[in-house]
């Protein structure tokens, strides 16, 4: 059975092309506590624009940055979830299906 996954290694992966971030309450209800968290345990002014913060990182943040591996399971769960939640909806988007549940 094909399965979506960011890292395909089989002929039948299909790979992620995009990933959905609802930062701002489009698809489920805002939940702004987070960017106060954010701006705390990053130290960003509330002044500053996270993404404008994002931006000034020198070059070796930035590579530290693209480092980061996804936590055991993301993979499991964005090949149930997101198809169920999101694409379910736009019935014209053929995602796989995973018989497994996370």
């Amino acid at each position: 059975m094909p399965r979506l996954t960011l890292f395909p290694k089989l002929p039948t992966d299909i790979q992620v092309e995009g990933l959905i971030f609802d930062m701002d309450g489009t698809l489920c209800l805002p939940q702004t506590w987070m960017f106060s968290e954010m701006r705390r345990v990053l130290g960003i002014a509330r002044s500053v624009d996270i993404l404008d913060h994002i931006y000034s990182l020198d070059v070796a943040e930035q590579e530290i940055a693209h480092e980061k591996k996804p936590q055991p399971g993301l993979e499991e769960l964005m090949l149930v979830t997101i198809p169920t939640i999101v694409f379910d909806t736009a019935k014209s988007i053929p995602v796989p299906r995973s018989q497994q549940t996370p």
